[in-house]
């Protein structure tokens, strides 16, 4: 938890009459500004604060293409060899979000699988969003509270099928 922020927070909304969601509204913003100053564009990132604890979250969703040839935008598209990295995120103690909407299933799958692998193997957990969102943490971060409750369907981080 952030009790820095979180009273930085509290004397605002009480000292200037400023909302909290307001404050916290303002602060994605400039997360999201500051992303677009360093990147050149910020539409695929998300960003979203806790409003109990002041833990941050800030991600860029991208679509995975076959090929390192056929990405066209890379602040937008990952190559399935890039996707790859995905274990080195997860051993670096980094959360991914994969969407896979769109993607051809055979590839879809294999980036599952591979995931999948990858996160059993670390000891993390690989969390079902939607049809094909998938929350990917490594063990040291827990979904806990009403964000597991909101994700719902959690799956086993076996491995799915031959791969990888």
């Amino acid at each position: 938890m952030n009790k820095e922020l979180m009273e930085a927070l509290d004397i605002l909304e009480r000292e200037k009459e400023i909302s909290k969601e307001t404050l916290f509204e303002a602060i994605e913003n400039s997360l999201l500004t500051a992303c677009k100053n360093h990147f050149g564009k910020a539409d695929n990132v998300r960003v979203e604060i806790d409003r109990e604890t002041c833990d941050f979250l800030v991600y860029a969703e991208k679509e995975v293409v076959p090929t390192e040839e056929e990405v066209e935008d890379n602040c937008l598209q990952i190559s399935l060899e890039d996707a790859r990295e995905i274990s080195e995120t997860l051993l670096s103690g980094r959360t991914v979000i994969l969407n896979l909407e769109g993607l051809d299933l055979e590839i879809a799958q294999r980036i599952i699988d591979f995931t999948s692998g990858s996160t059993f193997a670390i000891d993390g957990n690989l969390q079902k969003i939607s049809n094909y969102i998938f929350l990917v943490t490594p063990t040291n971060v827990d979904i806990s509270g009403d964000l597991q409750n909101l994700l719902g369907t959690s799956i086993d981080a076996s491995p799915i099928g031959g791969g990888y």
